[in-house]
């Protein structure tokens, strides 16, 4: 079932063109990513989708509806700036979001409060930004909603607490809503993605399946190139005058030679598993497997990319 269609949309800011003729088919039950740099045309889009703007030519439906009182009904929006008066305390934000929203879950709400040991009689002007994110993410996953549109839930945030905004993502949402993350931070979300959509210039670069996209990446590694590169490292050494012994050499090859293949096999085997929690473990896995072949300044896969 269709949730999102987009047709022609183009946005305007004067001279400036935030959106070129976009094109866009979202199904249900998708977690997915909308990607680009800063200035791609992300946020505009999702305001688009939201009301927030109006469209200078094309069309947007949600749900087969043109975005109104009706999608909102539908559709959760996280912005990427802070929209509630500083003045107001948690408490006062649930009963507003209960008042306002039908479909908002209270109860799921101060759960996640609780296990974040949110004080819901806190006001937010005494809040550090990052607790501020967290409770607006939770507000807006709260909501037992058809479409979420989180505008960069994870930017300006450190590393813990994007590993918990994520996973907070992946656990609220209903499995047969559809997720749009748009983000710059491409490789930490990349892993709880079903499909990607990047914009460049406001136009769609690309969109596709996460399982092509990291299927076609492995098949264009060149391994052959990976190996001799990395034999050729103690023979550099060798050639400099530093004298390697042969339990060095072994020592040398596994430790630059089995972290390149610990990624590749983790690609490989874990391309796309059906559960989110599962993929974002697999994404931790992946990071820490990158981290180490950069600490051991082992070669890159990248360079060797076909």
């Amino acid at each position: 079932m269709i949730i999102l269609e987009t047709k022609g949309l183009t946005k305007r800011f004067g001279n400036s063109l935030a959106l070129d003729n976009v094109d866009i088919t979202l199904e249900c039950g998708k977690i997915v990513g909308l990607l680009g740099p800063n200035g791609s045309g992300k946020t505009t889009f999702l305001k688009l989708l939201n009301g927030l703007l109006k469209p200078d030519h094309g069309t947007i439906t949600i749900g087969g509806e043109t975005p109104g009182i009706i999608t909102k009904q539908h559709v959760s929006f996280l912005p990427d700036s802070n929209y509630f008066p500083k003045w107001m305390k948690v408490t006062q934000l649930l009963e507003y979001f209960g008042d306002f929203y039908n479909d908002f879950e209270r109860e799921k709400a101060t759960f996640m409060l609780a296990k974040l040991d949110i004080d819901s009689q806190m006001k937010l002007s005494h809040m550090s930004k990052g607790t501020l994110e967290k409770v607006q993410l939770i507000l807006a996953m709260s909501r037992n909603a058809n479409l979420y549109c989180l505008d960069e839930p994870i930017g300006g945030v450190d590393p813990a607490t994007r590993d918990y905004i994520l996973n907070t993502i992946v656990s609220n949402y209903c499995e047969n809503s559809t997720v749009l993350i748009s983000t710059h931070l491409i490789a930490d979300v990349e892993n709880v993605l079903d499909e990607v959509i990047f914009l460049q210039n406001g136009q769609v670069f690309h969109h596709a399946v996460v399982d092509d996209v990291l299927h076609d990446l492995i098949d264009k590694i060149d391994l052959a190139a990976v190996e001799t590169r990395i034999v050729q490292i103690p023979r550099e050494r060798l050639l400099g005058g530093v004298h390697v012994q042969p339990h060095d050499l072994a020592d040398e090859f596994a430790q630059r030679l089995l972290p390149v293949f610990r990624l590749v096999v983790l690609l490989r085997a874990d391309l796309a598993p059906e559960d989110p929690l599962q993929r974002l473990h697999i994404a931790g896995r992946q990071r820490d497997v990158a981290a180490e072949l950069g600490d051991r300044g082992v070669v890159r896969v990248l360079p060797y990319i076909k």
